[in-house]
Formats: structure tokens, sequence, C-alpha cells
């Protein structure tokens, strides 16, 4: 199976920085798509129980903002203070020990830098636990943040990440591979029509 250049190339820039986090937990923010009261108060507690969980641990805590979004939730919460401002999300991601989301598609980046990521059932995704299998993601429920935080750190303390199985190192060969296999076919096709 053909895989993805990109997804390679995280791969191997996980591997690179691997051992460099600064950071222990990184929360990958969504709050541009929340509408109804019911999203907004799980959002709410999900967010208040991964503070209240790193704060009791000792962990550091940084909330990356989607484009999208502004600090504004947060500051209308009283906690603008764990917003940081990053590049970009791999700079996010790699730059962590461990992250956390609800929902967000950063959870393919993360698994591929190696960056664990514990995806949270609610009310966006409420089934996206049977919907994915991959190395370096795990799920959690949102009241259940801390114990697999924990969990997550001591299983990866020191040890080099899993690649997950889509993104074994291939993919340009065997897009190339193709390619020239196609335009031999190509030129034989075009002198027996000659």
């Amino acid at each position: 199976s053909t895989g993805s250049p990109w997804h390679d190339q995280l791969v191997e820039r996980g591997q690179s920085e691997c051992g460099t986090a600064n950071g222990d937990v990184l929360f990958v923010s969504a709050t541009h798509g929340l509408v109804d009261e019911t999203e907004i108060k799980t959002y709410e507690s999900i967010v208040g129980e991964l503070i209240k969980e790193c704060d009791s641990q000792g962990w550091s805590l940084a909330i990356k903002l989607h484009p999208s979004e502004t600090s504004q939730w947060y500051d209308d919460r009283g906690w603008g203070e764990y917003v940081r401002t990053f590049d970009g999300i791999l700079e996010a991601l790699s730059t962590s020990q461990v992250a956390v989301t609800d929902a967000s598609s950063a959870m393919i980046e993360s698994a591929l830098l190696g960056t664990p990521i514990i995806v949270t059932n609610s009310v966006k995704e409420p089934d996206i636990e049977a919907q994915i299998s991959m190395a370096n993601v795990h799920f959690a429920e949102p009241g259940d943040l801390g114990q697999a935080i924990e969990s997550v750190l001591a299983e990866t303390k020191g040890m080099k990440p899993e690649t997950p199985s889509f993104a074994d190192g291939t993919a340009v060969d065997q897009i190339v591979e193709v390619a020239l296999s196609r335009s031999r076919r190509a030129v034989i096709s075009t002198e027996h029509d000659s």
C-alpha cells in the first residue's frame, strides 16, 4: 500500500526530535465549532477537568488554539493563562510529552510525530474510539483524563514511539515505482501503435 510522503516526513521529524519535549501536556483546542449549550458545557467540563488534573499533578499545561480561534473563550472562564502561542501545530505537538483533544484531526500529526495523544469521547464525536485504531492514539472519558495522562506518560517514558502502520517510510519510492511503471507501459503502447 502506498502511504503519504507527508506522513513519512512527520515520522522522520518525530524520530529526530525524540526526547526534546519541554512541556508536559498540550491541549489541542477547538472552541470555534461550539454552538449549542450542551456542547459548550461538555467542553467546559473537559477543559476544567484537564486544568484541575494538571495543577494537582504538577504537570505544565499549554493550550494550542485552532487558527480560527481567539483566546476569548478561555479568557472569559479565567483560563487564559494556559493559552500559548506556537509557530504551528507541529511545533506544539513535538514540544509536548502528551497531547489531549476532543476531536481534532491533529491526532494524525501527533501519532506520526510520536507524541502520544489522548482523545476524549465528546458531544462532537461520541463514538470516535470505535472509528480509529492507531499507534500513539489513546482514548479516555472526560472524567478519566488525569489517569489516562499519567498512564501514557508512564508507559512512554524513555521509550521510542511506535510508528503508525500507514507510515512505513517507503511512500516516495512506491509512488516513483508506480509512475515509472506507467510511463514504461505508455512508451511500449506507443511503440506498439507505430
